[in-house]
């Protein structure tokens, strides 16, 4: 265990030692600091938003192609938004057959009330896609 200087206090992280101090000085949203006794206790708040997820269609063009570019409409989406994509689950028998569907990668690029959907397939694919995608 450290040395504590004198007139310092020591601080912990999950009760390990980080050092000694003269002061702390806590800030930002969610921070709570509170002295009882001889103990400082900092709360900081965990992380409590929520997300939306949206379901849609997006139509690959044909002929059948292995690399696709859509746009899809959300006034939501601003030129400085993340876009998270997902394929949509669904029963064999639906759109996004998982035997059908070989995808190397896809991304959503922002724009101004659009993001454009980018896939590469490692086969030639055109019609349906059900997507999952969040706007942060």
């Amino acid at each position: 265990m450290p040395v504590r200087p004198a007139n310092n206090v020591e601080v912990k992280d999950e009760g390990t030692s980080q050092g000694f101090v003269r002061a702390l000085n806590f800030v930002g949203a969610g921070v709570v600091a509170a002295v009882a006794g001889s103990i400082a206790t900092v709360t900081i708040a965990g992380g409590g938003g929520s997300a939306t997820v949206t379901q849609t269609t997006i139509t690959l063009p044909a002929p059948a192609n292995r690399s696709h570019s859509v746009n899809v409409t959300d006034a939501a989406v601003t030129g400085a938004s993340k876009i998270m994509l997902s394929l949509a689950g669904q029963p064999p028998t639906a759109v996004n057959e998982s035997d059908d569907i070989d995808m190397l990668d896809m991304m959503g690029v922002p724009g101004t009330g659009l993001f454009t959907f980018q896939a590469r397939f490692l086969h030639p694919i055109s019609g349906p896609l059900l997507v999952n995608y969040m706007v942060g």
